[in-house]
């Protein structure tokens, strides 16, 4: 192309150029909020800097391929060359993904595509001649003037639900699956307005801006099933974190009245996690033990004492023995517990860790042999939970200090729990316990310091 650029020419390069800076911040929005990408302030100052370049560097080009005259494409082949450096850069910036900047050459691609789909909605009118021909050009200038404007406005005056939207997506993180869905999403759409139009191009222009708005549509429905899914299932995550903080601290509470138990809950709930990872190791109980399992009877494991909050403190913190009135009184705990458990579960829903403290709370005082308590039941009628947890509590409180009794020395204990395997405990979780002792040593020193 030859002479000097018309004033038409120039105002639609330089909305060709206003459309690529929306095509930058395009990708920074659905980054945000759709790939829930959290951008902190630094961030965001730095990629205003950025696009405000970049957008100066367009306007400064255009004014010198007006001056000497340069082809229309050479001048795109330059503002997208530029764009597609400065893209890269904006995607590390907000992703901070160290171990996957790959991904910056990349991003483009299905940004280009969701942004195409935006135009093609946008442009409907135009493409179906509801709008006549000679008025693109103002209909164009009005449209990226109130985009613009609406960016500049959310930008900076920042509405009560914008700043709502960034606390939650600040504790939010898509699933890798959910982004490969996203980004399939993307690409799709790209391809589609790449490539279609010129492999049929018998199809009318108008059913082509149909299906193109059909797109958006189905391409917006999925974002926003991925999005809402992503949200329900953190904050039912977070919900799930707020019961067992609850309910760890109940058995914090409880503890906290036994002057003998100090630290017992958490020691405990560890020994628990050795042997059953011990086990599982072994493929013992592989029905059972499964990785969330065993998650979950950790988490359970300190909530077995919780029936002592019946227990008068005069007999939980008696120095001496116990008579048999008051020993009856304990021993009631176990049921207690089962019991206290249950009223939570009615409450909360059927929770799996709540279903594994009930047993841990009311079985973990029975015995092999039939002569434990509250229901004196034998061998596998035992939960294997409170299996577990019997060999964890017994060792504990064998190597604790208790007002009724001096610590006994650790290959003392270890030695108790071999004896009474078999009789009082399962021969099976004490001698996964007791292959466990260098774990388990390594355990107590650590947290003694």
């Amino acid at each position: 192309m030859s002479g000097i650029f018309t004033i038409g020419e120039f105002i639609t390069q330089m909305i060709d150029s206003v459309r690529v800076v929306l095509m930058m911040e395009t990708m920074i929005a659905f980054q945000h909020i759709v790939f829930l990408e959290y951008i902190t302030k630094k961030q965001k100052k730095r990629i205003q800097i950025m696009i405000g370049v970049y957008a100066l560097y367009t306007v400064a080009l255009l004014t010198i391929c007006q001056c000497f005259t340069l082809s229309h494409w050479l001048t795109q082949l330059c503002i997208f060359s530029v764009f597609f450096v400065f893209v890269p850069s904006m995607y590390h910036s907000v992703s901070g993904r160290k171990k996957t900047k790959w991904l910056g050459l990349l991003i483009p691609i299905p940004m280009v595509g969701y942004y195409d789909s935006i135009l093609a909605l946008l442009n409907l009118p135009l493409t179906v001649e509801l709008i006549p021909k000679e008025a693109e050009l103002v209909y164009d200038g009005i449209i990226y003037a109130v985009i613009l404007g609406l960016l500049a406005y959310l930008m900076h005056k920042k509405p009560r639900f914008i700043r709502h939207l960034e606390q939650d997506i600040e504790n939010r993180t898509m699933k890798a699956g959910e982004e490969i869905v996203l980004w399939a999403v993307g690409i799709w759409l790209f391809a589609y307005e790449a490539f279609v139009p010129d492999l049929f191009p018998d199809i009318p222009p108008s059913l082509h801006a149909y299906l193109g708005v059909s797109n958006f549509i189905v391409a917006f429905v999925i974002v926003l099933l991925i999005v809402d899914s992503n949200y329900r299932s953190f904050y039912y995550k977070q919900n799930i974190t707020l019961q067992k903080s609850l309910i760890t601290t109940m058995a914090d509470l409880v503890e906290n009245r036994d002057e003998n138990t100090g630290g017992h809950i958490q020691r405990t709930a560890k020994y628990v996690e050795i042997i059953a990872h011990k086990l599982q190791s072994e493929k013992k109980y592989p029905a059972i033990l499964t990785d969330k399992y065993i998650e979950d009877m950790v988490i359970a494991a300190p909530l077995h004492d919780v029936g002592k909050i019946h227990i008068p403190d005069a007999v939980l913190n008696k120095p001496g023995k116990l008579d048999d009135s008051e020993f009856a009184m304990m021993k009631g705990h176990a049921a207690a517990g089962g019991r206290i458990i249950d009223r939570v579960e009615e409450s909360v829903g059927d929770i799996n860790y709540l279903r594994i403290a009930k047993l841990m709370a009311e079985y973990h005082h029975e015995r092999m042999d039939g002569k434990g308590y509250p229901h004196g039941i034998t061998g596998e009628e035992i939960p294997l939970c409170a299996k577990i947890l019997a060999v964890a509590d017994v060792f504990d409180a064998l190597i604790s200090k208790r007002c009724y009794k001096e610590a006994f020395p650790i290959d003392k204990a270890f030695a108790i729990i071999e004896e009474e395997s078999g009789s009082h405990f399962d021969p099976e979780v004490a001698r996964a316990f007791l292959e466990s002792r260098p774990e388990i040593e390594q355990y107590i020193k650590e947290s003694l310091t």
